[in-house]
């Protein structure tokens, strides 16, 4: 066995709050006496992504201090490498994080613990992400504002752009299909969760759990200005799978056969489709609680 040295995956724009944040894990790995190494994230994820694959083996474990970006990023470097990631959410949606911690957790205590769990990984064409895909609106928004601050961009995801192109989205027709699911109609937006939460705290897809070999889908289709904004309002809570026009399925994979349209997978811009999304069942190593 390896002796204990930790690999600190910081994005360094999470700025003070990120800062707070490793201060106190070098505090406790220190009083561990755990030895430590820390690699800034930059802009270009690929490079990121290569350097890090590069050093793995020096490293008996990985935390990332960071957003859902970071373990986005991370989730395509730790894919079947059976080392454990701890996870200190220090974005502004920190949706997978929901997932994970509850209110009262350790988040410190946790990352630098032993208790871990082996999750699922959703994957689309060549990436993995670790919690929600989506492909309509939400991706449309994630295209428009590639290219901007990505801390401004989860900031305001759904509080600014939502609401700013709301108003002028037309939905697009989109073909999905799957073993138990079907469709070719005008979409709003289709979602394929690993995880639960997208947006900053929606609940898109609330029946979903990392570690049952199943992703969730959750279509929403053609809807009026008002019931958009009722149904964004009611993604916040759950409560949005029983209105009109919404449907709910589960499985393994599912074919997105409908070409050029945008691609988000855990808030990031990955490209177009067609595009087949799947499950890998329990690929990476959780720390928990």
């Amino acid at each position: 066995m390896r002796n204990r040295k930790y690999l600190i995956v910081f994005n360094p724009q999470t700025g003070k709050k990120g800062l707070r944040s490793l201060d106190k894990l070098i505090s406790l790995l220190g009083k561990k006496d755990f030895a430590y190494d820390i690699h800034h994230t930059e802009a270009d994820t690929q490079l990121t992504e290569q350097k890090i694959s590069g050093k793995l083996n020096n490293y008996s474990d990985v935390i990332s201090i960071g957003g859902d970006g970071t373990l986005n990023m991370l989730s395509n470097v730790l894919a079947f490498k059976n080392i454990p990631l701890g996870i200190i959410p220090c974005g502004t949606g920190n949706d997978f994080a929901r997932h994970v911690y509850n209110k009262c957790d350790d988040v410190i205590g946790t990352v630098t613990g032993d208790k871990t769990i082996n999750i699922d990984l959703g994957w689309c064409n060549d990436r993995y992400f670790m919690n929600v895909l989506g492909i309509g609106y939400d991706a449309m928004i994630a295209e428009k504002t590639k290219n901007k601050n990505k801390i401004l961009f989860r900031s305001f995801f759904y509080l600014w752009n939502a609401l700013k192109y709301l108003p002028f989205y037309k939905e697009k027709d989109i073909q999905i299909q799957s073993d138990y699911f079907s469709k070719n109609a005008p979409t709003f937006m289709a979602a394929f969760g690993n995880g639960t939460f997208f947006g900053n705290g929606m609940n898109i897809t609330p029946k979903a759990d990392i570690t049952d070999g199943q992703l969730d889908c959750c279509w929403i289709g053609q809807l009026g200005f008002l019931k958009k904004c009722s149904c964004l309002i009611k993604l916040f809570s759950g409560e949005h799978l029983s209105a009109g026009n919404i449907e709910y399925v589960q499985g393994k994979e599912f074919k997105v056969l409908s070409e050029n349209h945008p691609i988000e997978a855990d808030g990031e811009f990955i490209g177009y489709t067609p595009a087949t999304i799947g499950i890998k069942e329990k690929i990476l190593c959780l720390k928990v609680p």
